[in-house]
């Protein structure tokens, strides 16, 4: 199933359950390149060509991601179950958006196969990095707060003491001590929401 921006909400709960339900989950991604062949080595440990690939592909764009979700149905028979989706992924505006390279035999080889740019950039799913993200949510409150601490030294008595019982109120005082974890689950954006599913899942696994 193709997911792009105008569906991705619509079937998130689904694909949410999905990861939860499922033995195990396969990933596959498409990039504007990869780490050409004569800079591999066959003879790499995992480690080693895992670094190589991070030291390339790092300076590319993962323009689509596709999971299946494996569920066993039946061991005995050794039957499974599975669900497979297509996220097509691109930044969603100016704010957001980042240079990346690209290769021209990467994007030959999609186009050759039938890959829809029109869908991508049109319609591609946003994504975060949870690290940015976190630290765009915490200025943000950090600004919120100092914009408030001006407003109290600015007011006369009256209005000082409404805006201190605005900021201490239970709702205020709850969101400036929110944790990363609360943080992230209150404002998830995107595709990233399905990725931290994942690392959830994982985690809970091990």
């Amino acid at each position: 199933m193709d997911v792009n921006r105008d569906n991705f909400y619509g079937v998130l709960p689904e694909i949410l359950n999905d990861i939860n339900n499922a033995d195990y989950v396969a990933i596959d991604g498409e990039f504007t390149g990869i780490l050409p062949f004569n800079k591999m080595n066959y003879f790499d440990t995992p480690a080693e060509r895992y670094k190589r690939h991070y030291e390339c592909d790092r300076h590319y764009l993962m323009i689509q991601v596709g999971l299946a979700m494996v569920r066993c149905i039946n061991p005995t028979e050794n039957r499974y179950a599975l669900k497979a989706y297509n996220f097509y992924l691109y930044p969603e505006n100016e704010i957001d958006a980042f240079d990346f390279q690209s290769k021209s035999s990467s994007l030959q080889f999609l186009a050759a196969n039938h890959f829809d740019f029109t869908q991508l950039f049109l319609k591609g799913i946003p994504f975060v990095c949870k690290t940015t993200y976190l630290e765009k949510l915490k200025n943000s409150q950090l600004s919120l707060s100092h914009r408030n601490n001006q407003q109290i030294l600015n007011s006369n008595d009256k209005n000082e003491k409404k805006s201190e019982a605005i900021a201490n109120s239970p709702k205020q005082s709850e969101s400036n001590n929110l944790s990363d974890a609360d943080l992230l689950k209150n404002s998830m954006i995107g595709f990233s929401e399905v990725m931290w599913k994942l690392q959830e899942s994982v985690s809970d696994f091990y």
